[in-house]
């Protein structure tokens, strides 16, 4: 209920904390599943318009589709860089990844 009254009243979606977190993604690291999974849904379906600070509906793809998305483009991007899957995921979120070598 707290965090649909925050979102109702336009608080931030994509800003990041210092250690590069959406809210999504601390939620998510506080295994605060259905807050994640709400804030998720939102960053999908919503968005911004920073001019009129308008919001509007984009087109819908389920927190599945995203991943398949995710992994296939992980993988895309290791192929076509040459490097393993792990150093490709930290092009997503370098601040997960500390000294990998390959």
């Amino acid at each position: 209920d707290c965090v649909e009254r925050l979102l109702a009243h336009g608080a931030p979606l994509f800003v990041c904390n210092i250690a590069g977190q959406t809210p999504c993604d601390a939620a998510a690291s506080a295994k605060q599943l259905i807050v994640a999974k709400l804030l998720e849904s939102r960053m999908v379906l919503m968005k911004t318009d920073n001019l009129t600070r308008s919001t509007k509906s984009m087109s819908f793809y389920t927190s599945e589709t995203l991943q398949t998305l995710k992994n296939e483009i992980v993988k895309r991007l290791a192929t076509k860089l040459e490097v393993r899957l792990l150093t490709s995921v930290c092009f997503f979120k370098p601040n997960d990844c500390h000294a990998i070598s390959n």
